[in-house]
């Protein structure tokens, strides 16, 4: 009897989190976050294979304000012209809590692990990283904002 109780909550724990499905989109609540005139993030590459793992980005802040972002990120795809979230077995996001700055009018390389979102793999698509980072360190004085970098998986 032990034996089906453990097969049964290991099959509602895989079907909860969506293991062996196809990708599952949830709404992102990035846009709940302004963006910053003068602060961009690029993919270096504009195309790459289905198998790519990483991303690497460019963080280019052309403001007086120092930056300051995170491991967390969103993975995104278009679907049918509009932004959806691909949903990870580490949802709701993937993140290390770790914190990097950039400074004013300087720019800063940065590397995306999309290992996380594997166990479905990515499709052909144009695809995108989303992030959040802020300025102003005091208490209560802290601004977030969003930043995306577009990319294209084929």
């Amino acid at each position: 009897m032990k034996k089906y109780a453990i097969v049964l909550i290991a099959g509602i724990i895989m079907w909860l989190s969506g293991c062996g499905a196809p990708h599952k989109y949830i709404n992102s609540n990035m846009i709940d976050y302004p963006l910053l005139v003068g602060v961009a993030m690029t993919a270096e590459k504009t195309t790459y294979p289905k198998n790519v793992t990483t991303i690497d980005v460019v963080w280019k802040n052309d403001t007086d304000l120092e930056l300051v972002f995170g491991e967390a990120y969103r993975l995104e795809k278009k679907v049918n012209g509009k932004w959806k979230e691909i949903k990870t077995w580490m949802s709701p996001s993937v993140f290390i809590s770790i914190a990097y700055d950039v400074p004013p009018h300087s720019q800063r390389k940065h590397t995306y692990d999309l290992r996380g979102y594997y166990y479905l793999g990515l499709g052909a698509g144009q695809y995108r990283i989303a992030t959040r980072f802020s300025h102003g360190m005091a208490p209560g004085d802290v601004d977030v904002y969003a930043l995306y970098a577009e990319f294209i998986v084929k």
